[in-house]
């Protein structure tokens, strides 16, 4: 064989090398390169009404109140809060209330879907909406600090979501309201893209 012939056979080996090479590279860059996906949107939405109405005062209102009551003995207080759920194109595949207990919950609370709406500045004991089923149950804490409970369920969007909070236990709970902006109830919602 003579000296051209292998130079060219050696250049031919060292293209194909090359190409092959650079097809394999190519083909990892594709293989390991992510799936693009848009990530779920969140969104929180602050309590748009909440007050408390008390069974030993009956005729008054409490939707200014910084605090929100609940107690079963001997005086029994019930707090009530809405949520304006946006409607979205999006399907909605996870609702959280987060609530900021002021004190300790050592039974937790239990928390109903109220049947119709409330004006927060004109409700009382009297006045105060029926509640459904339950909803859920917020866990008994030991200090003061937020408290989530799974709402998925009982969350349609655009729909107002009211709530009803009632004792547990023997012992008076106490919650910020939406009057404390940073501490008020809350509804962390997550959609689907």
């Amino acid at each position: 064989m003579n000296s051209a012939l292998k130079t060219r056979s050696r250049r031919t080996y060292l293209i194909a090398f090359a190409i092959l090479c650079a097809t394999v590279i190519a083909g990892l860059i594709i293989a390991v390169e992510p799936t693009v996906t848009n990530p779920p949107q969140s969104m929180v939405i602050v309590a748009s009404a909440d007050t408390y109405v008390s069974e030993s005062d009956p005729t008054s209102e409490h939707g200014d109140d910084l605090v929100l009551r609940v107690d079963s003995v001997p005086d029994r207080f019930v707090a009530l809060g809405s949520f304006e759920v946006p409607t979205a194109s999006d399907p909605l595949i996870n609702a959280t209330l987060r609530i900021h207990a002021r004190t300790p919950s050592i039974w937790g609370t239990a928390v109903a879907k109220v049947e119709n709406d409330f004006p927060r500045e004109s409700t009382t004991w009297r006045t105060r909406p029926g509640s459904t089923d339950l909803a859920g149950l917020l866990p008994p804490t030991t200090d003061p600090g937020w408290i989530d409970l799974d709402l998925t369920e009982v969350t349609v969007a655009g729909e107002r979501l009211s709530l009803a909070l009632f004792a547990r236990g023997p012992t008076m709970v106490t919650f910020d309201s939406r009057e404390s902006p940073e501490l008020g109830p809350q509804l962390l919602l997550i959609f689907s893209p």
